[in-house]
Formats: structure tokens, sequence, C-alpha cells
């Protein structure tokens, strides 16, 4: 049984690797750190929280018995009150991975993970075998990274698909957060554009994942869709700066059919 107990324990270590080893080995500038103030903002907050994730699995992998287990119900425990403190909000989880914003996936993953780990601790202490938790470990990571490879992939490709468009766009709908440094370089090149094309964009600054509409939520922030004069969408959603201010461009400007403001 603790045989078991070992492989568990160990699958469960290896998404704190992946998470940690990904904040690490990212510049903080880059990820949508939803932390803003106290000592976990960034710069510091992503590089402290991925080294903690990076030790805690060395201690679930390493320890013997039940202490293992312990660990590793704590790390998931906290893990998931953060989870549901910071529901709505860009996800950083892994690094620069393209992930839906925090939610009850999330917050459900880390909590079933934590009664697994607390489930060992009482019943079943995992053993003495630090060689099968470390290649199981490093199995379970891969496997994820793996995952989060292919999501990744198709989450990019989804960005790019072509507006569209059936008519001239009179404005476009943009959806951005405060928290997303791919917003903050698409507001930079939106500023350098006419002033009538500017003033055709309806920005909604967004502070949940439900502010954005349920067709476009796939494609995080930023985000846009082409609209009328009605205000009515009339193009395929896209998402990612290039695609987004490739739509803006479509604007057809010099008419009295403009419509939106910044």
């Amino acid at each position: 049984m603790s045989v078991w107990s070992d492989l568990v324990i160990a699958l469960l270590a290896g998404p704190l690797v992946l998470a940690g080893i990904a904040k690490l080995a990212t510049e903080s500038g880059k990820l949508p750190w939803p932390v803003r103030s106290g000592p976990l903002r960034a710069p510091y907050g992503p590089k402290a929280v991925g080294g903690a994730e990076v030790v805690t699995a060395i201690l679930v992998v390493l320890l013997q018995g039940a202490l293992a287990a312990i660990v590793a119900a704590v790390a998931f425990g906290v893990l998931t009150v953060v989870a549901a403190a910071l529901s709505g909000q860009k996800c950083a989880c892994f690094g620069l991975a393209r992930l839906a914003s925090v939610g009850k996936a999330h917050i459900a993953g880390n909590a079933i993970a934590a009664l697994v780990a607390v489930a060992i601790a009482i019943s079943a202490p995992p053993g003495d075998a630090p060689v099968l938790r470390v290649w199981t470990c490093v199995l379970s990571a891969g496997a994820l990274g793996a995952l989060l490879f292919l999501s990744d992939r198709r989450r990019k490709a989804a960005e790019e698909i072509p507006s569209e468009c059936g008519e001239m766009l009179s404005g476009v709908l943009l959806f951005v957060s405060d928290d997303c440094p791919s917003c903050r370089s698409l507001k930079q090149l939106l500023d350098a554009a006419e002033p009538a094309r500017r003033a055709a964009i309806t920005t909604v600054v967004i502070k949940h994942a439900d502010d954005i509409p349920e067709d476009m939520r796939k494609l995080g922030v930023p985000s846009a869709v082409g609209i009328d004069r009605l205000g009515r969408p009339v193009c395929l959603p896209v998402g990612g700066t290039g695609p987004v201010k490739a739509l803006v461009d479509t604007i057809t400007i010099g008419t009295s059919e403009v419509v939106g403001g910044r």
C-alpha cells in the first residue's frame, strides 16, 4: 500500500515542480502576476513563490512517512485558498502558458489534491522509496508540461484566427485588464494610431473573467471584436496583441459612422 502512496504523492509533486520552474525561468515583467501589493508583488513575488514551490516539491519527494503527505496537504491547502482569493484573475500558475483565468477548476483541483494528501497521511503514509518518487515526479511534471505545451499552441492558433469581417467596421470592442503585460504593449501600439481610429475603440477593463462575453473567454486578454455602427459584433473575435492591432487597422475612418470611445 505504501508503494501506491509513494506514487500518488510523487504525482502531486510534479505540478509543483513545473509551476515553480516556470515562474523562476520567466522574466517577472512578462507574467500576468495578480498580486499588486505586499511582499509577494512583482517583480520579486513570482520568484519567491516559484522557489517555494520547487522547495516544497523536493520535500514531498524526499521526506519519509506521513510528513511528506502533510507537506503536500499544507501546500495544496494554501494554493486552494489563494486560488479562491484570486478567482477571475489572469492565471500565471505555469509561467507564460496561456491558461484561462483562475476559476472553479483551479480551486477544485488544488482542493482535491489537498484532500488526497490528507487521506494518504492518515490512512497510508508513504514508505521510503525516494528513487521511485523522484522518477514519478519527473514523469508527472513532464506529462503535465507536454499537455500545457499542446494547449498553449492551440490557444495561440485561436488567437491568430482572422477576423473574417463581412463588412466595413465602424469600431472595435476591446477587452483588457490592468495586470496584463500584453495589454500594456497593445496600448502603446494603439496610442500611435490615427485619432479617429483610436476614437472608434470602446475599451472595457475587466475585473473578473465573467466580464468577457462567453464566446471570447478562451481568448483571454487582450481580445477584441469588430462592431458595426449600432455596436453589434460583425466579426469573429480575436485575441493577442498582433491580431487585435490588425483588427483595429481595418476600422473604416473618415465617416460619420464611427462609433465608440476610449
